[in-house]
This record gives C-alpha cells, structure tokens and sequence, in this order.
C-alpha cells in the first residue's frame, strides 16, 4: 500500500514486474519493468511479446527459440514461455533467393487542404 498525501487515503499501488526477453540472438535484460493489475495480466503481456520477436527475426533463418522470463518486484521469477521455430523445405525443393520484405511506403501528409 502506498500512502497518498494528496488524496489522504491508502491506495494499493500495483505490482512491478520485468520481462526478460531473448530472440535467439540478443538477450535483453529489462531493467525498467513495468506496472500491472497482477500476475495473470504479467503473463499474457509477457506472452503478448513472442509473436512479435518471430515476426522481427523471422527472415534470419528457419531454427529459432524467442523466449520471454517475467520476474516480479523482487526480481523472483514467476513465469517462462518460450516459442520455437522449426522450419524447412521439403520433397526436393530447394530455398529460393533471399526474400527481403518491401519498406513501408511514405504517408500521405494527412493535413487539410485549404479551401478554395
């Protein structure tokens, strides 16, 4: 519980945690966490972060681990998930030149157009 002095009332603050994420290639320890309603909502934010790790290293190959740990304000883990990749080509065919995807085209200036 955290004291207001404002309010002048006892507001329970919520929890801290940290989610500690590896793609396979670049660990990243988190070390500003963040807060949330409690474990659950801890987890599925964590779980909410390996689909976007595959989609960023996708491209760099077909056999890859992504996983999240999410530590709580005591730096006391209380969940891992983690997400493989297991891809490759099958009945004799071969890989085909490097795919890259296209870059994002520029945005139309979404300003008003003066009246005539």
């Amino acid at each position: 519980m955290v004291w207001r002095a404002r309010s002048r009332v006892w507001r329970a603050s919520m929890p801290h945690y940290f989610f500690d994420t590896d793609n396979g290639s670049e660990p990243v320890i988190d070390l500003a966490g963040r807060d949330l309603p409690d474990d659950a909502a801890a987890r599925w934010f964590g779980l909410d972060t390996l689909p976007d790790m595959a989609r960023d290293k996708i491209a760099e190959g077909d056999h890859r681990t992504f996983g999240v740990v999410i530590s709580n304000a005591h730096h006391v883990v209380i969940y891992s998930a983690t997400i493989a990749l297991m891809g490759g080509w099958k009945n004799g065919h071969e890989q085909p030149p490097k795919w890259k995807p296209r870059q994002p085209v520029a945005l139309l200036s979404m300003e008003p157009k003066e009246a005539l």
